[in-house]
């Protein structure tokens, strides 16, 4: 095969852990290995994945009753790369999960080819027409859209597909997905925390499609806005068609920052090396490693990390701005001043990087340009007047200061993550943690108040349901809460009132469409 196919290997091995030993699979029952039975076919008592793959092909049905990753998956083609991704998220989120997100795609597909069957002379559209009715289809099932281009949006691809909230990254992938079925010529692309697709005629003729907005783009709006270089795109660093290898990198890679944010940063590192291994000149992947290595203290690898990120795409200030708080760390307060000059003349507005400048020059005794920069900060952030920096009292409060925003995010993801695993009270705890870190984010009250309600803390559910309305009055998913909750207390007329006023706030929600008919029939049955 052309690209990575080790999950057909793994899922196979964990259903029949006898397969290497044996080389085949008494699939029939009959007392003996048939031919086609048959996984080590040059009986090196190692089943290679090129050999799992042809073993799963030439057995598909049986199997795929047999295991429940294969049945779900069997609505689309076995070697179409999405299943790789897939199976690597698996071991981050629940069964179900998995489930949903490949019916989400199968149906994908299935609406995209009904759309395309009902087109007259549809094999005659022009690429773009074809790449715009996935996206058409996307939204016609009410999916939302990250289409700020400069703006990453991380997540895993499973939990962006149940929330129906894609960024570039799922939006990609669901692209991918489907133009592997349909046998279309396209390829993702990258540019600075950034993906999108391209189509690749015979004749090495390309159109670039921007696949959250389901427009045409190219390679010049890139670079102009990601400050891609010539050279970088001739080296392939950027905006060049990925390899079956390298887009195997960024399954990795994505997996490894749902690792990072789930508290697992052993992992995260694990997957970032084997991205890094997949393509040796992703930026992205460096920078992402270094940011483990630093929160785990591991300070020269995380410079070495920011080192080689910088080197491949130089005209990145985060990456200075995070490369020299690893000096500031490790004492190397000249240099860091150097990458936070270079940080501001790329972000010139940049609260943070000037207050960490105003931190290496007071510890290198340049007492005055160093109150320059807390001076300047302050305007630029007036919150920051809060720390009053002292020397040598080093970075710790900066950066809590501004990681509280990230770690309240990754707290709630790793809390949801607990949610689906049952584990409520665990989220709890994590989101106890990010209210305190962000105390004006109507969701995390939201969920907080979702989990207490599991756990029969209904005085404080509903506590958190009304602080959250009170933060964003036309919440829909907080009156759905308080309905459920309200249902779990025996209380429908409540609950309905509830449904009613989110249906109020969006009339076309099929969810609350469908809890609103679940209430009222139950209502009629109690009476």
């Amino acid at each position: 095969m052309s690209y990575e196919i080790p999950w057909i290997r793994e899922t196979l091995l964990a259903k029949y852990p006898q397969l290497d030993h044996d080389g085949g699979v008494d699939l029939d029952n009959s007392g003996n290995i048939e031919e086609d039975e048959i996984a080590d076919t040059d009986h090196n008592q190692n089943v290679s994945e090129e050999e799992s793959y042809r073993f799963y092909v030439n057995n598909r049905s049986i199997l795929n009753r047999r295991i429940a990753f294969l049945r779900w998956g069997s609505g689309l083609s076995p070697d179409n790369p999405i299943h790789q991704l897939i199976y690597l998220e698996s071991k981050l989120v629940p069964s179900s999960e998995i489930q949903t997100t490949y019916q989400f795609l199968t149906d994908i597909v299935e609406d995209v080819r009904q759309s395309l069957s009902s087109s007259q002379e549809s094999e005659e559209l022009p690429p773009l027409a074809k790449m715009a009715r996935v996206y058409l289809v996307l939204r016609e099932q009410n999916v939302s859209f990250d289409t700020q281009l400069n703006v990453s949006s991380y997540g895993l691809f499973t939990d962006n597909v149940r929330r129906r909230e894609l960024d570039c990254d799922t939006a990609t992938f669901i692209l991918l997905t489907a133009a592997h079925e349909f046998d279309w010529p396209v390829h993702a692309i990258t540019a600075p925390d950034h993906m999108a697709t391209r189509w690749v005629e015979g004749n090495g003729e390309y159109i670039d499609f921007e696949t959250t907005a389901g427009m045409p783009t190219n390679d010049y709006l890139y670079m102009n806005l990601f400050h891609i270089s010539r050279e970088q795109v001739e080296q392939g660093i950027f905006l060049g068609n990925l390899t079956p290898a390298e887009l195997s990198g960024q399954f990795y890679m994505n997996r490894g920052i749902g690792y990072s944010e789930a508290g697992r940063p052993e992992e995260a590192i694990a997957d970032f090396n084997r991205a890094i291994e997949l393509n040796t000149d992703n930026p992205m992947a460096y920078a992402n490693r270094a940011v483990v290595q630093q929160r785990l203290g591991h300070l020269e690898e995380a410079l070495a990390d920011f080192n080689r990120a910088i080197e491949l795409h130089p005209n990145d200030h985060q990456y200075y701005l995070d490369r020299a708080t690893v000096k500031i760390r490790l004492g190397k307060f000249a240099e860091a001043i150097e990458d936070l000059n270079r940080s501001l003349e790329l972000s010139p507005e940049s609260a943070e990087a000037t207050y960490l400048r105003g931190v290496a020059n007071v510890e290198l005794g340049n007492l005055e340009e160093g109150n320059k920069d807390f001076e300047r900060a302050i305007v630029l952030e007036p919150r920051l007047a809060e720390i009053n920096y002292q020397p040598g009292d080093g970075i710790d409060r900066i950066l809590e200061f501004y990681m509280n925003n990230s770690e309240a995010e990754a707290l709630f993801q790793r809390a949801m993550v607990k949610v689906r695993a049952g584990d409520f009270e665990g989220a709890l705890a994590d989101l106890n943690r990010a209210i305190e870190l962000d105390p004006q984010d109507e969701m995390l009250y939201s969920n907080r108040g979702a989990a207490r309600a599991q756990l029969g803390q209904y005085e404080e559910a509903m506590a958190d349901f009304n602080r959250a309305l009170e933060l964003y009055p036309r919440n829909v998913r907080v009156y759905c809460n308080i309905a459920t909750l309200k249902m779990m207390l025996g209380d429908y007329q409540e609950a309905l009132r509830n449904v009613e006023r989110a249906l109020e706030i969006d009339p076309e929600n099929e969810q609350v469409q469908s809890l609103a008919r679940t209430l009222r029939l139950q209502m009629e049955l109690n009476h």
